[in-house]
């Protein structure tokens, strides 16, 4: 399964991403971490969006 995630900074400081920070939780089955996601980490100013792809 592919996981499309696009996260934006709103607050001054920005935001920091981290694909080990998601898991995926739904009937019955819970998936604690994406083995493979791209990108693993990434920094956003303020009002810039990281679009992210977590592979499951």
């Amino acid at each position: 399964m592919r996981v499309v995630a696009e996260v934006t900074a709103l607050e001054s400081q920005g935001l920091k991403f981290a694909a080990g920070q998601y898991s995926i939780e739904g009937l019955g089955l819970t998936i604690p971490t994406a083995p493979w996601s791209s990108p693993a980490r990434q920094t956003a100013a303020q009002g810039e969006t990281i679009r992210a792809t977590l592979v499951i």
